[in-house]
């Protein structure tokens, strides 16, 4: 297990993961996050994409150790003044 602290839509989010869990299972189980989504979980069909240093990345492909040293953004993030993104 790995003591990380991803920053995720602004925020700081400490985990206590295994380093290669992909970064979408901690989002969703760790983290209890509704966005990114599962799809195929192979990296094609692009549910679970996510901004990483604003590169969209697929989050099912990605490990969490390589996420934890940038920031993240997920569709959530992109709403502004609490109105959401129209992606």
């Amino acid at each position: 297990m790995a003591r990380l602290t991803l920053t995720i839509n602004g925020r700081a989010r400490p985990v206590d993961v295994d380093a290669d869990t992909p970064l979408l299972y901690v989002l969703r189980d760790t983290l209890e996050m509704d966005n990114p989504r599962f799809g195929c979980g192979l990296g094609q069909c692009g549910a679970c994409t996510v901004l990483l240093d604003n590169r969209a990345v697929r989050s099912c492909s990605i490990p969490v150790s390589r996420a934890a040293t940038g920031r993240i953004v997920t569709i959530d993030g992109l709403a502004s003044a609490g109105r959401p993104h129209p992606v």
